[in-house]
């Protein structure tokens, strides 16, 4: 266990994080009594003196025996047999507005298509514009914040659930019951351009000096070795005593006569 914080104290301090007022951090717990690891993790990182927690102490916490509300499973927490999440209240006169912070990568898709959860069964929405940006800034360093028209929603049908003081959760929400800001094309491009792929770098070229050459060896056949020139007088195949040892035996009888 890290030595910057006791363990007894640790484990008293991601209980009362995760199960007594989960929504004070934006986390939720879903029907079945899960929660992704990384989302428990992103909130950890808010506080200095958490930052330091990962898989491995989760783990370790229950090698020692002390008591935590919940296990850790693959990329899950999951609440211990006889615990339930926090009871999910629909509500039937919500705020007027609510709000959630998206990336600046889904503003497109959010133009076209509203909000809708992706992994979980619900989104969350936050009744203060401070605890959704909060929440934005786990996933990208500058969210754009979109309000919901709560009421407006809940008169239409949509049904609109409280997970804790401030935290709310509902489905898919269509684009007229949003209010997106406007925002410049550069600001909703770079964080498109913070995860786009890098075109690979040119080779840079080679400096050529006056009366030098570079070689191709594309143009060289791998493994292929040239032999010797043949004598084609014989259909290509080499005469015994090849032409010039017979010049050269004539140049010695010339010089011994």
């Amino acid at each position: 266990m890290a030595g910057r914080v006791n363990p007894r104290t640790l484990a008293r301090t991601l209980s009362t994080l995760a199960v007594h007022c989960p929504w004070e951090y934006g986390l939720f717990w879903d029907p079945d009594g899960s929660m992704p690891w990384k989302e428990f993790y992103w909130a950890l990182q808010e506080d200095p003196s958490l930052r330091f927690v990962r898989e491995s102490h989760i783990r370790e916490l229950a090698y020692l025996g002390l008591e935590i509300p919940f296990s850790l499973e693959g990329r899950l927490l999951r609440l211990k047999s006889g615990l339930s999440p926090v009871e999910l209240v629909p509500v039937a006169d919500p705020p007027e507005r609510l709000y959630h912070a998206i990336r600046r990568t889904h503003l497109h898709v959010v133009r076209e298509h509203g909000l809708a959860p992706s992994s979980r069964p619900y989104l969350p929405l936050a009744s203060h514009r401070e605890l959704a940006q909060r929440i934005g800034k786990r996933r990208d360093p500058e969210p754009i914040v979109i309000e919901v028209y709560a009421r407006k929603a809940a008169a239409r049908g949509l049904t609109i659930h409280q997970a804790g003081p401030g935290l709310y959760l509902v489905g898919p929400v269509a684009v007229d019951l949003l209010l997106i800001p406007l925002v410049r094309e550069d600001r909703a491009a770079g964080g498109a351009a913070r995860h786009a792929k890098k075109p690979p770098e040119a080779k840079p070229e080679l400096p050529r000096m006056a009366g030098s050459f570079l070689m191709d060896v594309s143009r060289f056949a791998e493994g292929q070795v040239q032999g010797p020139p043949q004598d084609k007088a014989a259909g290509g195949k080499r005469q015994k005593g090849g032409g010039w040892k017979r010049a050269s035996r004539g140049e010695r009888r010339k010089r011994d006569s």
